[in-house]
């Protein structure tokens, strides 16, 4: 449900930001911060592990993500 409501608060932004400054420049912005808020996410987990975390861990946080839908993947 989170992720479901950054994109709704995103997607206008990105919308205004690609009529401004282009769609590359707006992707690579819109990619840079996702990908630096996904890492602080990440580290944010594993400081509230208590513990050095492994696959196991991120196998049962990995609900967390896809649930209501907020994550669908295709495994190749």
């Amino acid at each position: 449900m989170k992720r479901k409501l950054q994109a709704q608060v995103i997607g206008p932004i990105y919308a205004e930001m690609v009529e401004h400054i282009g769609e590359e420049r707006a992707a690579l912005i819109l990619d840079t911060a996702i990908h630096k808020a996904a890492v602080a996410e990440g580290q944010y987990f594993a400081e509230r592990a208590g513990c050095p975390t492994s696959m196991a861990d991120f196998i049962q946080v990995y609900e967390n993500w896809t649930s209501d839908g907020a994550l669908e993947m295709n495994v190749l």
